[in-house]
Protein backbone atom coordinates (compact mmCIF):
# COMPACT_ATOMS: atom_id res chain seq x y z
CA UNK A 1 0.00 0.00 0.00
CA UNK A 2 2.70 2.58 0.80
CA UNK A 3 5.36 1.29 -1.71
CA UNK A 4 1.94 2.06 -4.62
CA UNK A 5 1.53 5.68 -2.54
CA UNK A 6 5.33 6.00 -3.06
CA UNK A 7 6.20 6.52 0.38
CA UNK A 8 9.31 4.85 1.28
CA UNK A 9 8.48 2.54 4.84
CA UNK A 10 11.45 4.25 6.95
CA UNK A 11 9.73 6.98 6.66
CA UNK A 12 7.05 5.50 8.83
CA UNK A 13 6.78 4.37 12.37
CA UNK A 14 4.29 2.01 12.76
CA UNK A 15 2.50 1.83 16.20
CA UNK A 16 -0.64 -0.09 17.45
CA UNK A 17 -3.30 1.84 19.43
CA UNK A 18 -2.81 -0.49 22.17
CA UNK A 19 0.92 -2.03 22.23
CA UNK A 20 -0.36 -5.25 24.21
CA UNK A 21 -2.57 -7.75 22.97
CA UNK A 22 -5.95 -7.69 24.26
CA UNK A 23 -7.39 -10.89 24.63
CA UNK A 24 -10.52 -12.20 26.00
CA UNK A 25 -10.13 -15.46 28.94
CA UNK A 26 -9.71 -17.68 26.91
CA UNK A 27 -6.67 -15.78 25.29
CA UNK A 28 -8.48 -15.15 21.67
CA UNK A 29 -7.60 -11.40 20.40
CA UNK A 30 -10.72 -9.17 20.55
CA UNK A 31 -11.24 -4.98 19.88
CA UNK A 32 -10.63 -2.77 22.82
CA UNK A 33 -13.00 -1.07 24.99
CA UNK A 34 -12.56 2.29 25.89
CA UNK A 35 -11.31 1.71 29.07
CA UNK A 36 -8.01 -0.48 27.47
CA UNK A 37 -8.06 2.40 25.16
CA UNK A 38 -7.93 5.22 27.72
CA UNK A 39 -4.72 3.01 29.79
CA UNK A 40 -3.21 3.10 26.32
CA UNK A 41 -3.41 6.13 25.85
CA UNK A 42 -0.09 7.90 27.92
CA UNK A 43 1.62 5.47 25.83
CA UNK A 44 0.70 7.16 22.30
CA UNK A 45 1.45 10.36 23.83
CA UNK A 46 5.22 9.39 24.72
CA UNK A 47 5.46 8.21 21.40
CA UNK A 48 4.05 11.41 19.74
CA UNK A 49 6.48 13.12 22.44
CA UNK A 50 9.57 11.33 20.79
CA UNK A 51 8.98 12.36 17.57
CA UNK A 52 9.13 15.87 16.99
CA UNK A 53 9.51 15.71 13.21
CA UNK A 54 5.90 13.87 13.03
CA UNK A 55 3.97 15.35 10.07
CA UNK A 56 1.02 12.88 9.64
CA UNK A 57 -1.04 10.19 11.76
CA UNK A 58 -2.59 7.29 9.68
CA UNK A 59 -5.07 5.04 11.71
CA UNK A 60 -6.25 2.29 10.10
CA UNK A 61 -9.49 1.53 11.98
CA UNK A 62 -12.48 3.10 14.28
CA UNK A 63 -10.78 1.81 17.18
CA UNK A 64 -7.60 3.41 16.33
CA UNK A 65 -9.28 6.84 15.09
CA UNK A 66 -10.95 6.15 18.29
CA UNK A 67 -8.03 5.60 20.78
CA UNK A 68 -6.22 8.54 19.10
CA UNK A 69 -9.00 11.19 19.31
CA UNK A 70 -8.81 10.28 22.90
CA UNK A 71 -5.05 10.77 23.15
CA UNK A 72 -5.63 14.49 21.35
CA UNK A 73 -8.54 15.65 23.54
CA UNK A 74 -7.46 14.80 27.10
CA UNK A 75 -5.79 17.44 27.71
CA UNK A 76 -5.02 20.88 24.87
CA UNK A 77 -2.70 19.68 22.72
CA UNK A 78 0.61 20.87 22.10
CA UNK A 79 0.47 20.70 18.56
CA UNK A 80 -2.01 19.59 15.93
CA UNK A 81 -1.41 17.30 13.21
CA UNK A 82 -3.63 15.33 10.15
CA UNK A 83 -5.23 13.06 10.36
CA UNK A 84 -6.13 10.38 8.04
CA UNK A 85 -8.48 7.47 8.90
CA UNK A 86 -9.09 4.39 6.31
CA UNK A 87 -10.75 1.15 7.35
CA UNK A 88 -8.47 -1.70 9.41
CA UNK A 89 -7.19 -4.47 6.66
CA UNK A 90 -8.60 -7.12 8.74
CA UNK A 91 -10.61 -10.16 7.24
CA UNK A 92 -13.42 -8.74 9.32
CA UNK A 93 -14.05 -5.62 6.17
CA UNK A 94 -13.95 -8.69 4.09
CA UNK A 95 -17.42 -8.19 3.13
CA UNK A 96 -16.47 -4.95 1.12
CA UNK A 97 -13.17 -5.80 -0.30
CA UNK A 98 -13.10 -3.68 -2.93
CA UNK A 99 -14.01 -0.58 -1.18
CA UNK A 100 -12.03 -0.58 2.00
CA UNK A 101 -9.13 -1.34 -0.40
CA UNK A 102 -9.62 1.52 -2.49
CA UNK A 103 -9.88 3.40 0.88
CA UNK A 104 -7.30 2.18 1.61
CA UNK A 105 -5.00 3.32 -1.62
CA UNK A 106 -6.46 6.34 -1.42
CA UNK A 107 -5.69 6.85 2.16
CA UNK A 108 -2.53 6.76 1.43
CA UNK A 109 -2.26 8.73 -1.45
CA UNK A 110 -3.23 11.66 0.76
CA UNK A 111 -0.27 10.72 2.91
CA UNK A 112 1.74 10.62 0.11
CA UNK A 113 0.48 14.02 -1.14
CA UNK A 114 0.90 15.22 2.40
CA UNK A 115 4.71 14.31 2.44
CA UNK A 116 5.29 15.72 -1.14
CA UNK A 117 4.43 18.95 0.32
CA UNK A 118 5.99 18.54 4.02
CA UNK A 119 9.65 19.77 4.36
CA UNK A 120 12.50 16.63 4.93
CA UNK A 121 12.87 14.30 6.76
CA UNK A 122 9.16 13.33 6.91
CA UNK A 123 7.59 10.97 9.53
CA UNK A 124 4.31 9.41 9.73
CA UNK A 125 2.62 7.73 12.53
CA UNK A 126 0.61 4.26 11.61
Amino acid sequence: MFADAGIDRVQCVKWNIVPWAVLDDAGHPVSPTASVLGEAGPYVGELMALLPKLEVVFVLGAKALDGYMRVITASAPTRLLPVIAAPHPSARNAHAPAAARQRLINAALSVATHLEKAPEPRTVLR
